[in-house]
């Protein structure tokens, strides 16, 4: 097989994992709840196009996953029991939601109580930062104390003990983190305001800076003029009429023109007066 056919086939796997990325998630998730720009994760929930920012995202996802498992197996030969496994948590008619990673039942570091397990792994410079500097110091401590204290806060557990994984030597590193619940109610609060926005939230980077350049969302966010969709992308969710608001079914409606009741996600059929929201 010639070089020119290697690289075909390459080529095409990371198509394939793209095209299934893009069957995403119909919620806003608590793994992500935690990214300091408000804006983006509307973006998200709401179904905007993105933009390939990484052919190599959804692998690295999945090495994740594959990691986590491995680490759970080592946790269980040693006698600390990890269960209820991708047990998912939700909120907000479902449309706020994630799936930890387990709980450990047993084993001294539990001290008889059920606490959250979370695994994450890291490569080399970073895993050496945390050693170094703690936890707290990591560039995305944000985002994983996001995470794991909506999951202590929906569960009502009182610690969490993080894994982090190097992905260069295989070293391990153990944090604990306690449930704080000012956050947790904040993380609430911020969850909610993004689902029932109608309108873009205010960008948390005032000016165009390099978290920015690895937006999947920087071309509605930045260059609105420039954003480019098909006839098939003029969903209900994008639409400057648009809003989602809790009931006892959690509906969403179009509340400008037609004031219709629709399936927010999987809408497709737009009315003449649908105008997209920037």
């Amino acid at each position: 097989m010639n070089i020119q056919k290697l690289k075909a086939l390459k080529e095409r796997l990371y198509e394939d994992e793209i095209k299934r990325d893009e069957i995403d998630r119909d919620y806003l998730g608590m793994s992500s709840i935690g990214d300091r720009c408000e804006r983006k994760l509307w973006y998200g929930f709401r179904k905007f196009n993105k933009i390939n920012i990484g052919d190599k995202t959804d692998q690295l996802f999945k090495l994740g996953h594959l990691i986590e498992w491995g680490m759970i197996d080592l946790f269980e030969k040693k006698g600390i029991s990890i269960q209820a496994k991708q047990l998912e948590v939700s909120d907000f008619g479902n449309k706020f939601k994630g799936h930890i990673d387990g709980l450990i039942c047993n084993g001294s570091i539990a001290n008889g109580k059920k606490i959250l397990f979370e695994c994450k792994s890291s490569n080399q410079a970073n895993f050496n930062s945390i050693v170094k500097k703690g936890f707290s110091q990591f560039n995305y401590y944000h985002k994983y104390n996001a995470q794991a204290q909506c999951y202590m806060g929906y569960l009502d557990l009182t610690g969490c003990l993080f894994v982090i994984y190097n992905k260069n030597n295989s070293d391990i590193h153990l944090e604990f983190l306690e449930f704080d619940k000012d956050e947790f109610n904040i993380l609430q609060d911020k969850a909610q305001r993004i689902i029932l926005s109608k309108n873009p939230p205010e960008r948390f980077y005032k000016k165009k800076l390099k978290e920015c350049d690895w937006c999947e969302h920087k071309i509605i966010c930045r260059y609105p003029d420039l954003y480019f969709m098909s006839e098939e992308d003029e969903k209900c969710s994008i639409c400057k009429h648009f809003l989602y608001y809790f009931n006892v079914t959690s509906e969403y409606r179009c509340v400008g023109v037609c004031a219709c009741t629709t399936n927010f996600h999987l809408a497709v059929q737009t009315c003449e007066d649908w105008e997209l929201n920037i």
